[in-house]
């Protein structure tokens, strides 16, 4: 019993919250993270110039390091009001039918987060039409 009770911890992600993706960009919106204001929220986005948006091709890879893609990060008040990262990566490492699992890193206003997070995929409505 000891041994699973101090397993808990390490398969729990302090950063959670949801993913849409549609043809070559995918957002991630955290909302919930370690010092997280009120209705605050985390986003990060990853663009593949052009390309479809092909998670498993880059799996264990940092996005913002690979350079096959762009990642931009912003953090949200509830009025709206967002204010840009300064550094923002992403590394996914295991992806299911409903979830994604992975790591991220963002430096924004002198501040650095880093964690782990598990994102629930969201559909789009209206429906993603890539051409």
């Amino acid at each position: 019993m000891v041994l699973f009770a101090a397993a808990i911890p390490a398969f729990g992600a302090k950063t959670a919250g949801w993913l849409q993706a549609c043809c070559d960009t995918a957002d991630f919106r955290f909302t919930k993270f370690p010092g997280r204001a009120a209705g605050e929220e985390l986003r990060i986005r990853i663009s593949s110039h052009g390309a479809n948006w092909m998670i498993y091709r880059f799996l264990n890879d940092w996005w913002g390091t690979l350079g096959g893609g762009k990642v931009t990060g912003e953090r949200c008040n509830q009025a709206g009001e967002c204010e840009k990262t300064t550094k923002s990566d992403l590394q996914v490492q295991k992806v299911t039918m409903r979830r994604m699992f992975g790591k991220y890193v963002v430096d924004i206003n002198g501040q650095h987060l880093e964690g782990q997070f598990v994102v629930k995929y969201r559909k789009r409505d209206p429906k993603c039409i890539c051409e």
